[in-house]
């Protein structure tokens, strides 16, 4: 049963799992206020309901004092209108199954300097590291005993950065992911984020600056790496907000219509869009991600731009999105999985007529919103069946 007065949770009434979930000691079901009076009838499973103080009669001011002073030494104050969990009968819930619970620190932003003589090097990064533990007593019962604070993986973080430096983004994310596996062993699963500031060394005619750098929007680089307990370390490398544009050599034609259809067909038009793409180098392995990560965006210009003296026509969004992910995985061995997301912008023609004047497809205005887009994932075949086939052993093992 569950006490009216402080929201304690009794080993009577709650199973997760098939079992059940103790707050107190073994065999303790009782509230830890001590007795009270007899609860009342539960409304359904996961109501949410207000427990606003001005809902109900305001109690004489000795026994609203009396409950206050309980409710606080329970830990279960609660402000006017703070919204409460109301759990139904036992029934009703003992089927539940935690599917995933994890928790972690984010936007871990900093800049790692590197000093090789005169010569400066920068990486500025924003890490995101999430963790799973072995258990959950944490949600169920309010233990914390296992959990990790969230600063101290922030700390973590920054001191590796000082200790180990920055290489590449991928292998500091493995860093991380090693670090947490190997020293604390209640965690089941970590996961780390990682993107790059796009920092590019100034050149001063044709010779490097040794300290000077310069801010270049020419996509975002970013990396995640993942690992579970026993399990074998996965790295996804990626780049994002990578604004591509080409002004012919595009159309869209021969399309569905019905009733509700007014696009006209074009057969020249502008291509303009903002390209994610993410891939997969499945388990960890000693790459030079900064080569390859270099040599796919190489792929992802040429794919979508074409030739440099004539271009290459596309027929749709879809299809230059094919033609992407089919370059990539062609010329990079070491990509498993590609994902690529293209959100279009459309720009559309002046009507200068009214000022006496013929806009040739010269003078056009964006339309930012509403924007399509355009989703594909593709993978080697041998790597999604041996991936298949590891997943079926670990359920039936």
């Amino acid at each position: 049963m569950k006490c009216r007065r402080c929201l304690f949770l009794t080993s009577d009434t709650l199973k997760v799992g098939g079992k059940r979930t103790r707050s107190g000691a073994a065999g303790s079901t009782s509230c830890p206020a001590g007795p009270g009076p007899e609860p009342v009838p539960v409304p359904p499973p996961a109501m949410l309901r207000c427990a606003s103080a001005r809902s109900r009669p305001r109690p004489p001011a000795r026994e609203h004092a009396r409950r206050m002073r309980r409710r606080k030494k329970c830990g279960s104050f609660r402000r006017a209108c703070a919204w409460t969990v109301v759990f139904g009968p036992v029934g009703l819930i003992k089927d539940i199954e935690i599917l995933n619970c994890e928790y972690g620190k984010n936007t871990i932003k900093f800049l790692r300097l590197h000093r090789e003589g005169k010569k400066n090097f920068i990486k500025e990064v924003e890490v995101c590291t999430h963790l799973r533990l072995t258990s959950a007593h944490e949600y169920l019962n309010g233990n914390n005993s296992f959990v990790i604070p969230t600063d101290t993986i922030k700390n973590i973080v920054l001191l590796l950065a000082k200790k180990n430096g920055i290489s590449t983004i991928e292998q500091f994310a493995i860093d991380i992911c090693k670090h947490f596996m190997t020293t604390f062993c209640q965690v089941a699963y970590v996961k780390t984020y990682i993107q790059e500031m796009p920092w590019q060394r100034q050149y001063q005619n044709g010779v490097p600056h040794i300290h000077s750098f310069i801010f270049v929007p020419n996509g975002i680089r970013f990396c995640e790496a993942e690992q579970c307990r026993n399990g074998p370390l996965v790295v996804f490398a990626g780049i994002k907000d990578l604004k591509l544009m080409k002004t012919t050599q595009s159309g869209f034609e021969g399309f569905y219509r019905n009733e509700h259809t007014t696009l006209p067909e074009r057969k020249d038009r502008i291509l303009c869009g903002e390209l994610f793409c993410k891939w997969s180098y499945g388990e960890c392995r000693d790459f030079d991600f900064d080569c390859i990560w270099a040599k796919v965006r190489e792929c992802i210009l040429e794919a979508f731009s074409g030739p440099p003296d004539c271009g290459e026509y596309s027929p749709s969004y879809q299809k230059t999105v094919n033609c992407i992910q089919m370059c990539v995985l062609s010329r990079v061995p070491q990509v498993q999985v590609i994902e690529v997301i293209l959100n279009n912008t459309f720009y559309n023609v002046v009507d200068m007529k009214a000022l006496g004047c013929t806009n040739d497809k010269e003078v056009l205005v964006p339309v930012e919103t509403p924007y399509g887009s355009c989703a594909c994932t593709l993978g080697r075949k041998k790597y999604l069946e041996a991936q298949s086939h590891m997943m079926k052993n670990e359920t039936q093992s």
